[in-house]
């Protein structure tokens, strides 16, 4: 797939990856990613808060069999710009990879519960995407009382306080500017010797052990 790893966002449903690279300041980094784990973190500054994680080397190599949801920057680029109300769940799915890698080596789910590290660095899937339970599938299920408070607040007149406030705020947007700018000129450098066959914007992606490396020119 060549260095489309510094183009796109990598987001691992289930395997063992192990990361290695140099950060901006010339020091070296290595660990391993697991499922729920992205490849590159500095990717979400595309949000508009600015996470830093800048590195001038990173590469990929499967460790596992390794199935992953890919989704090009500009895609999501377009995505978030077009429909902005995804942008609060996407900076929070940033802010919780952010305290994972925070956390290390204590792994813990979405909703707080220490995984098993040795299931998952053989490439078991994380506890989140495990079937819903009884109660979440109530949660999310339509009733008319549901649907009673949606009608309500849709014919409120006064809009409610802090509506107006700007989400990104300017060193945001800088952030998120410095990621596409740089996936352009990688993509100038790149040119179209590694990109890979058909429309790879979106999807999944499974791998055997191989390496996958992005170098920051």
């Amino acid at each position: 797939i060549g260095n489309t790893a510094r183009h796109q966002l990598f987001f691992i449903i289930e395997g063992c990856v192990a990361v290695e690279g140099t950060t901006s300041a010339g020091n070296g980094f290595k660990f391993d990613r697991y499922s729920g784990d992205c490849f590159d973190l500095q990717l979400f500054n595309i949000t508009g808060i600015s996470i830093g994680f800048a590195n001038a080397r990173f590469k990929v190599t499967a460790r596992t069999r390794t199935l992953c949801f890919v989704m090009s920057i500009e895609s999501l680029a377009a995505l978030l710009d077009t429909h902005k109300y995804l942008l609060p769940f996407v900076r929070a799915l940033a802010l919780g990879l952010v305290a994972k890698s925070v956390q290390r080596p204590m792994i813990r789910d979405a909703y707080g519960y220490l995984e098993n590290t040795e299931a998952l660095a053989a490439g078991a899937r994380s506890n989140d995407f495990l079937p819903l339970t009884p109660e979440e599938r109530l949660n999310l299920s339509w009733t008319w009382k549901k649907f009673g408070r949606l009608l309500v607040a849709a014919f409120k007149p006064n809009v409610r306080r802090g509506m107006r406030h700007q989400a990104s705020p300017h060193s945001g947007s800088l952030a998120k500017s410095e990621i596409l700018d740089k996936m352009h000129v990688r993509a100038t450098h790149d040119g179209s010797s590694d990109a890979p066959s058909g429309d790879v914007s979106t999807g999944l992606i499974e791998s055997q052990s191989s390496p996958h490396d992005g170098s920051n020119d």
